[in-house]
């Protein structure tokens, strides 16, 4: 999952779904989001394409 300010991603923060981390996104504003899965064989990770970019606000 990926978290920006910004609707075009300049900047963001990228957490997983273990994460707890990513409650400190409580505080009034909006929030852009976009989610990918993935699939593990073996060792390694295979990725999806990530998700259209989702608007969530805070109140």
């Amino acid at each position: 999952m990926q978290v920006s300010k910004s609707k075009k991603f300049k900047t963001y923060d990228s957490y997983t779904t273990s994460d707890k981390n990513y409650n400190v996104y409580r505080t009034k504003g909006t929030y852009y989001i976009m989610v990918r899965s993935y699939k593990q064989i073996g060792n390694t990770k295979y990725y999806g394409s990530f998700s259209s970019v989702k608007a969530v606000t805070i109140k």
